[in-house]
């Protein structure tokens, strides 16, 4: 019996013990694994490792941006904690723009929220050209396609802007296109705005050249066209230049009245199709009458144009069949002088180079 008892009793002892053998070997393992988990904290990555591009995401193709720096430099400024990013504006477009998106690349945290933005307003159409643009959208009217009525009618406007306007705007966007396809991406001549590529027509290569002049000519030369006319009132008096503009017409052509008459004999005898300008040449700082044939653009001469009425048939046939003289007429009592000066100051703080255009 006692025997009996000492055995369990032994038995049991070496069952604790075995285990208690078991349970600390237990946690010991556990211990130095959670020590080894503890110590693993992640590393930053190496100074020369490339930071993340976070990108805005958009639902619709964003058709203008402004370059600022480069994303190489931007990759080079950020921080292994921070990224470079691109900034858009998705643009909302009414009866004229309202907002029109800005690319620029600068270093921000790492977050779910998009990179911020900017916005940059383009309230007429032709201030649109001195952005770049994967594709330039049509610009639209800054008034109803009714609202020139009765000096040009809804209809020729709509097709005028619908069919011709968009038309080369479509052709512009592919002559583009094939031309930066076939350089590929990078600084160049083809990765600047319509305006700057006007500018150096001679640079664009040959086989693209043509397509270019003729599509883009036509894509600023509507702009234009369109920004300096504006609906008229019934009792509307007279439109006359004011101020500094008013001051340089008497300078350069005696008076308004000699002006017109100037331009509209121009326009009168221009031969086939064209435009009839008034434009600035900035070298002499004078005011100048001139024509362009076909879709050619001041731009590509150095000129900047301020004044301009659309010669080519489809601006005034369905209302006026062949009889330009009173499409000429008409036009006059839509020129805006407003506008035109303002054509005038945007064009002045383009070549001073500002960017608040």
């Amino acid at each position: 019996m006692f025997s009996f008892t000492v055995g369990f009793g032994s038995l049991r002892f070496r069952s604790v013990m075995a285990f208690q053998r078991v349970f600390f070997a237990i946690l010991f393992v556990v211990t130095i694994l959670g020590n080894a988990s503890a110590q693993e904290t992640p590393s930053p990555p190496s100074i020369g490792k490339q930071p993340k591009w976070c990108a805005m995401e958009v639902q619709e193709v964003i058709p203008y941006r402004r370059r600022s720096g480069s994303r190489m430099d931007c990759r080079r400024r950020c921080t292994w904690n921070t990224f470079c990013c691109e900034f858009n504006v998705i643009p909302v477009y009414t009866t004229a723009y309202r907002e029109v998106s800005h690319l620029e690349w600068k270093c921000c945290d790492d977050s779910p929220a998009p990179c911020p933005y900017e916005t940059l307003s383009v309230d007429v159409p032709y201030k649109g050209i001195r952005l770049f643009a994967d594709e330039y959208p049509v610009p639209p009217l800054p008034y109803e396609y009714d609202a020139l009525e009765p000096y040009i009618d809804e209809k020729t406007a709509r097709v005028h802007h619908l069919g011709h306007h968009a038309g080369y705007t479509r052709k512009m966007n592919a002559a583009l296109k094939k031309w930066r396809d076939e350089v590929g991406p990078g600084v160049g001549l083809q990765s600047n705005s319509i305006l700057h590529i006007l500018e150096n027509l001679d640079q664009i290569p040959d086989k693209h050249r043509t397509a270019i002049r003729n599509n883009g000519g036509g894509f600023v030369n509507h702009a234009i066209y369109w920004a300096t006319m504006s609906p008229r009132g019934e009792s509307e008096p007279p439109r006359l230049p004011e101020a500094t503009l008013a001051t340089e017409i008497i300078a350069n052509f005696h008076n308004f009245s000699n002006f017109q008459e100037q331009f509209t004999n121009t326009a009168k005898t221009l031969f086939g199709s064209g435009y009839v300008w008034l434009s600035r040449n900035p070298r002499e700082q004078t005011l100048i009458i001139h024509t362009t044939a076909n879709q050619d653009s001041p731009i590509s001469t150095g000129l900047r144009p301020l004044l301009v009425i659309d010669i080519w048939e489809h601006a005034y046939y369905l209302k006026h069949q062949n009889k330009r003289p009173d499409h000429i007429q008409d036009w006059w009592a839509l020129v805006d002088w407003g506008q035109v000066k303002a054509l005038s100051d945007w064009w002045a703080a383009y070549d001073a180079g500002h960017d608040e255009l």
